[in-house]
């Protein structure tokens, strides 16, 4: 199905404003429009959209879980990779924030000491509303404190995604979490803003797109009217304005007014809509 991306080098760019508001133009439009925030650590698209998400799934990785039969022999400690399994008082113990849940240990054991546990790592949740003749279905993805299964969460959250346009709000930066969620898009919308931070780290994310083979679109926000000299020109600019900053405080998307900056996201929207419909 179309996929937009919307990503950015470092948080607080406008990143999530720029998703909401692109996914609710396109619902105005007609369109039933998935919202993905995959932004797992920091999940925030249903304050900025207003709508209220409900789990759906929750999300675990195996863990071992050393029984009686346990001997002490040492196997699965020498074979345990990121060293979660240790030796004390001639017991095996686990360390469950490193482990990966590989279950090697488990493979490994000749005495068919370790059963397999399980550790939530993340849930999925699921809320819609009507946009005009269309819909906006958010799916959000959110990452138990101090786990770092991002790819199990993403993939389970793109389970629930079916309608005919996908937008994909990433985590910032140019990590694995992003690097998973952009793979599932067809092109990427880059979010920078005038500071000599943001121009710079939208930069890499320009290279990762290209490495990916991503096509994209530079969105410059915050934009004041001043020359800034960036290496890509932007497609589109995004006006410093307080109708914009009242939106983000209200939790109401600014395309559902009549202003200049809605038109923005209009304009957005259409360009989207070309690229992934063909029309």
């Amino acid at each position: 199905m179309p996929t937009i991306a919307v990503t950015g080098g470092k948080g607080g760019t406008g990143k999530s404003t720029v998703a909401v508001n692109l996914a609710f133009a396109l619902a105005k439009q007609g369109y039933g429009v998935d919202l993905l925030d995959l932004d797992i650590e920091c999940p925030n698209d249903s304050r900025l959209s207003g709508i209220q998400v409900n789990p759906v799934s929750s999300v675990y990785k195996s863990v071992p879980v050393i029984n009686d039969k346990c001997t002490g022999c040492g196997v699965c400690v020498q074979a345990c990779e990121p060293k979660a399994l240790y030796m004390l008082n001639e017991k095996v113990n686990l360390i469950e924030d490193i482990c990966t849940g590989c279950m090697l240990c488990q493979k490994v054991c000749p005495f068919n000491a370790i059963d397999t546990g399980q550790k939530k790592v993340g849930t999925v949740s699921v809320g819609e509303v009507r946009v005009g003749s269309g819909k906006v279905t958010l799916i959000e993805g959110r990452l138990e404190v101090g786990e770092d299964e991002s790819t199990k969460i993403i993939a389970e959250a793109l389970k629930y995604s079916n309608s005919k346009v996908k937008i994909i709000d990433t985590a910032a930066g140019t990590h694995c979490t992003v690097v998973k969620a952009l793979k599932k898009a067809d092109h990427a919308f880059i979010v920078t803003e005038p500071t000599p931070f943001g121009i710079s780290d939208s930069m890499k994310v320009v290279e990762l797109v290209k490495k990916l083979g991503v096509g994209y679109d530079l969105v410059l926000n915050r934009d004041m009217g001043n020359d800034v000299s960036l290496p890509v020109k932007p497609k589109f600019r995004i006006p410093y304005s307080r109708a914009l900053v009242n939106s983000y405080i209200s939790g109401r998307p600014i395309v559902l007014q009549d202003s200049p900056e809605a038109r923005v996201f209009g304009e957005m929207a259409e360009h989207a809509r070309s690229i992934l419909l063909g029309d």
